[in-house]
């Protein structure tokens, strides 16, 4: 453990030292460091593998292998910096960066009668963004299964197919069905 952690910060400081003799930075120039991963019954495609930037926690990627994480990792990076983001210094800790709201606020009403009537919880109670997932309130594919199904069955509406079971797509869907 003190050997990863002297590895750590060795490539943190060089990464960090070098970026001051750079104008511009790219994926290669930040430490990065990989991760196995023991995954949880999510529902969702498991990866073994993550790869981050140290010091920048939330900019990852996952994959089946290494270089499939890294692969994820930079095409991470590269949106990220294709936003307009400005990035952080290499080797030095980045900020928590929270993420959009935009798309969960402006469907706030069909968000109230959701997580009333099918989580039993006061939308005002908690932080709900656009990345939200029905699998961040179901910690078992069985739980989610039937999660989906009371939807299904109290608003007619289906919702298995909806990328990653995106909170926002859920109600998406109830907008358009006039819920």
């Amino acid at each position: 453990m003190r050997q990863q952690f002297l590895m750590s910060s060795w490539k943190t400081a060089s990464k960090l030292v070098s970026s001051y003799f750079k104008k511009s930075w790219s994926i290669h120039d930040y430490p990065t460091e990989y991760r196995q991963i023991s995954g949880q019954d999510t529902g969702e495609e498991q990866f073994p593998w993550e790869a981050r930037i140290i010091n920048w926690y939330w900019m990852s990627g996952k994959g089946h292998t290494k270089q499939e994480a890294f692969k994820a990792l930079q095409e991470n990076f590269i949106d990220y910096q294709a936003k307009g983001n400005d990035l952080p210094r290499p080797g030095s800790k980045s900020g928590v960066v929270f993420t959009s709201v935009e798309q969960i606020n402006y469907l706030e009403p069909e968000g109230i009668i959701l997580f009333k009537e099918i989580f039993g919880l006061d939308y005002y109670g908690m932080f709900i963004s656009d990345d939200t997932t029905l699998y961040d309130f179901c910690d078992t594919k069985e739980k989610a299964q039937r999660k989906i199904a009371k939807i299904q069955e109290k608003y007619g509406i289906r919702v298995e197919d909806i990328s990653g079971l995106r909170i926002v797509g859920i109600l998406e869907r109830m907008r358009e069905a006039g819920v």
